[in-house]
């Protein structure tokens, strides 16, 4: 099979010796590994940096954490109205998991025209997947004419609201296969949440326009004539998933597919890397350096 990464006696149509081929993947490894060490450095940074606070705010006397656990549609709904309706400055999302219905996009519409119509500023981060519906390309669209700032990531961990940095509503996959959700109220716990969506708005999130006229054009599809050496943000995102050992379903979610359709883009994935086995698939993503590419998409 040809690699990305050959050395010159490979190129000739020579077959490297075997030491020769160890000694690059080891090396490619390497290198996985020391961006990987970096980053974690870093994660570790932020988060002793916020441990630190948090330590700041048990020694002094904050306000205590106010906390609700919300049960059902209708109480969620209740809080998510109330809090972006008391909204003076900023309302902030992400919105994980399946496309909604058009429908319910439809209320949500109401909603937020009236917020930005009160001059409020919306930041709203959306799978991917929204685009590969026949409506959520218009959708979006809608909602960035009427003010909003809109942008578009692979994976989103949390279904996530901030009005104001005052209050927020957070979700996780299994809090929402409960009918629940938590309302929060603490200065703290609200810096770290809105610390949180704004990495991943300058890191991973792309504007709306780019992302949709690349799934006009078709380029979420492999390039032919790259030998299929270009990766979509979303199967970076699902290489990296599946590395994490996640199962189907937790991929799924966070990609905002169907089980049907993570199969299928699996089976894809497998096909273009020759590989029978997950494990196997990992090396050879990493091998190729498709895990160190950046996204396409």
């Amino acid at each position: 099979m040809h690699r990305q990464n050959c050395t010159d006696a490979c190129q000739d149509n020579v077959v490297p010796s075997p030491e020769v081929a160890l000694r690059e993947m080891l090396d490619s490894q390497q290198r996985s590994l020391e961006r990987h060490f970096s980053e974690v450095q870093h994660a570790r940074s932020l988060f002793s940096e916020i441990v630190e606070q948090l330590a700041v705010a048990r020694v002094g006397e904050p306000d205590p954490a106010q906390a609700t656990v919300l049960n059902g549609s209708a109480e969620i709904s209740r809080a998510l109205e109330e809090a972006v309706g008391l909204a003076r400055s900023e309302v902030i999302g992400m919105h994980p998991g399946i496309p909604i219905s058009p429908e319910r996009l439809a209320e949500g519409r109401v909603r937020n025209k009236k917020l930005l119509d009160r001059g409020v500023a919306m930041r709203s981060m959306h799978l991917t997947a929204m685009l590969r519906t026949s409506f959520g390309p218009a959708h979006l669209r809608d909602l960035e004419s009427a003010g909003a700032n809109v942008r578009i990531a692979a994976v989103l961990p949390a279904r996530l609201v901030i009005a104001d940095r005052r209050v927020a509503l957070v979700s996780t996959p299994s809090m929402e296969q409960a009918g629940s959700a938590l309302r929060l109220e603490c200065g703290a716990f609200l810096e770290i949440l809105t610390r949180f969506f704004d990495h991943l708005w300058d890191h991973e999130a792309v504007p709306l326009t780019p992302a949709v006229e690349g799934a006009v054009e078709g380029e979420d599809e492999v390039d032919e004539e790259s030998g299929g050496d270009r990766l979509t943000g979303r199967e970076q995102a699902l290489l990296r998933l599946m590395a994490k050992g996640l199962k189907d379903e937790a991929i799924a979610r966070d990609l905002g597919v169907s089980p049907r359709t993570l199969r299928r883009l699996i089976a894809d994935l497998m096909r273009r890397l020759d590989c029978e086995s997950r494990f196997q698939a990992g090396v050879e993503a990493t091998a190729r350096g498709w895990l160190d590419a950046a996204p396409h998409d």
